[in-house]
């Protein structure tokens, strides 16, 4: 199974969000260990990296997005997806159709976000990290 996160997700992990943390974790871990097959768009990774900037360091920083990127694909938002979003009226918010143009070529399954309502018009459906962990993840003989 092929998912693209957004930025929300990695966000609430790195800032150990405490309503968010829990199932966004369990999404990317997932990624991290080849249970699923996880991307994230490059946008992703200069929002994360200057969202955090209050937080941690540059080096510091710059470590994060190497670990993240270790087990996570990182797709490229080019000319051509740029172009699509910008004529693309259903989207309200840019960056979320930016998002759905890269989940769309990198034929994910679902896009994981805490956001559905904003993908609503999406090639690619989008699903809560709870919902996706309770439906793809969750084993009936232990705890999530």
């Amino acid at each position: 199974m092929k998912l693209l996160l957004d930025t929300n997700i990695l966000i609430d992990i790195l800032q150990k969000r405490r309503s968010f943390y829990n199932f966004s974790a369990i999404v990317v871990s997932a990624c991290q260990n080849s249970v699923v097959s996880g991307s994230i768009s490059a946008q992703s990774i200069s929002d994360i990296f200057y969202i955090l900037r209050k937080e941690l360091s540059y080096s510091e920083r710059k470590l994060l997005i190497k670990k993240l990127s270790d087990n996570i694909e990182i797709l490229a938002i080019d000319k051509e997806k740029i172009t699509n979003a910008l004529n693309n009226d259903d989207f309200v918010d840019f960056e979320d159709c930016l998002q759905s143009e890269c989940a769309a070529e990198f034929q994910a399954d679902y896009i994981i976000t805490r956001n559905i309502k904003h993908f609503t018009h999406s090639l690619v459906p989008a699903i809560t990290p709870e919902d996706f962990c309770r439906k793809f993840l969750y084993d009936s003989e232990q705890n999530i």
